[in-house]
């Protein structure tokens, strides 16, 4: 008997030693297993076996075309996406179905991309190096959805938020007025490089916007280990004049709360 129940299984290399006998134990109890993210949509081969599906890179088009074949029975092994999809086209997530209040923080996308070529990084394999982003207007649905829903924190996913610096500008104003009309109902964080502490304006429209941390990736300090991996925009930053701005904006950086800090080093 086919499977009626799908569970979509997301995951990281990072998470991919959970992921995987989650997607086991949950085949083995009659679920349809789809497996998506980095993990399998770059090594497809790796959960052979132990799902049914693999939606290879990102979903907005090809989830649809899963869904019409599993209706219609004739599910296929691989779907992949071979083009760029436009974030304009990003439906706002049912946050609703899922049950938030056991969550720390609700999660919410603005850009997809990074311009740089970091070693290390799939980021880049994955989305590409031009950072696609949505509509302003878009993101106000999705945190209205959100406030609907009584979330307080918000972590922006994008990999590298600031990797468009005019766009992340508009994003951040657009937030601050945003917290502002609804009585900074948020706090938010996100990931970024360790540049933006050389840039004024950013830290200003952070702490605008009501951010209380950023999470911040420095491998090494080491300066011919970082031209090796080509993180070049670290290896600029990593001066003692960066270094101190970013300290001094901790415990500064948000208008809402006293309490709030950041957890940039």
């Amino acid at each position: 008997m086919r499977p009626t129940q799908i569970l979509s299984a997301c995951a990281g290399w990072g998470c991919s030693s959970r992921a995987r006998p989650s997607c086991s134990t949950t085949t083995a109890r009659g679920y349809y297993v789809v497996a998506g993210g980095s993990y399998a949509s770059l090594c497809p081969e790796k959960v052979e076996g132990i799902t049914d599906t693999v939606v290879a890179g990102e979903a907005e088009y090809i989830w649809p075309k899963f869904c019409g074949d599993f209706a219609a029975g004739l599910p296929q092994q691989l779907y992949r996406e071979e083009n760029t999809v436009a974030l304009t086209d990003s439906p706002v997530p049912r946050s609703d179905l899922l049950k938030l209040d056991r969550y720390s923080m609700a999660s919410l996308q603005f850009s997809r991309g990074c311009p740089f070529r970091c070693e290390f990084c799939d980021i880049i394999v994955m989305f590409g190096r031009r950072p696609r982003v949505k509509r302003l207007e878009q993101v106000g649905r999705e945190l209205d959805a959100l406030r609907a829903q009584r979330v307080r924190r918000v972590f922006f996913v994008d990999d590298n938020l600031i990797g468009n610096r005019p766009q992340a500008k508009a994003l951040l104003a657009f937030l601050a007025e945003y917290q502002q009309r609804n009585s900074y109902r948020f706090s938010f964080g996100t990931e970024a490089l360790l540049y933006l502490a050389r840039d004024d304006e950013l830290l200003q429209l952070f702490r605008a916007a009501n951010f209380s941390w950023v999470f911040i990736g420095i491998e090494t300090t080491d300066e011919e280990s970082l031209k090796e991996t080509r993180k070049r925009r670290t290896q600029a930053a990593t001066s003692s004049r960066t270094c101190i701005a970013c300290t001094r904006t901790e415990s500064n950086f948000s208008p809402a709360s006293s309490s709030a800090s950041t957890t940039t080093r």
